[in-house]
């Protein structure tokens, strides 16, 4: 029941991504993020947040 709620919201931040990189960048990074492992992603986004909460130090992307 929630989802019907979320899609609408999720759609939006979908087009919006896509309106700001551009649609060819926009497939390249949704490929790139697809062939991440989930455990990888997950200490990616665990260690940008971190290195947010400590003024950028320590995190660097991937590529």
């Amino acid at each position: 029941m929630v989802w019907p709620l979320l899609q609408s919201l999720r759609s939006g931040m979908s087009d919006a991504v896509r309106n700001a990189l551009g649609d060819e960048e926009d497939r390249r990074i949704r490929a790139d993020a697809a062939a991440l492992d989930p455990w990888d992603a997950l200490g990616d986004g665990l260690a940008a947040v971190r290195g947010v909460a400590n003024e950028g130090e320590g995190w660097q992307p991937r590529h």
